[in-house]
């Protein structure tokens, strides 16, 4: 099972249709967290690309999309367990912006931006 924490549209591709993007949580005995993308074909969502997020961050907040000279980068804000606990200013350090970019079906990491 799959719970969706956040989500947004935005034209990954540039062609003027908006992807889905969704930021998931799976609860489960060992949590996971996955990004995905999805695009609307014949009236209904279609899964064009998924990657398993690290375990060692926790993904809290999809932060924009970025023009890179590769493409379109897709901004997942995560933060340090400890980072979680202690609570606080959600851009202080212990945060960052990890960037994925879709190539074909796969969502790859790019380059991440620290804050």
């Amino acid at each position: 099972m799959n719970l969706q924490i956040v989500a947004g549209f935005a034209d990954l591709e540039g062609d003027g249709v908006a992807e889905l993007i969704v930021l998931q949580d799976r609860p489960r005995e060992e949590p996971a967290q996955a990004l995905a993308v999805y695009r609307l074909a014949n009236k209904s969502f279609h899964l064009v690309a998924q990657t398993s997020l690290p375990s060692q961050a926790i993904a809290y907040l999809l932060d924009g999309v970025r023009d890179s000279s590769s493409g379109k980068e897709i901004l997942v804000r995560t933060a340090t367990p400890a980072k979680c606990e202690a609570g606080g200013d959600p851009k202080a350090e212990g945060t960052a912006d990890v960037a994925y970019i879709v190539r074909g079906s796969r969502l790859l990491p790019a380059q991440p931006q620290k804050r």
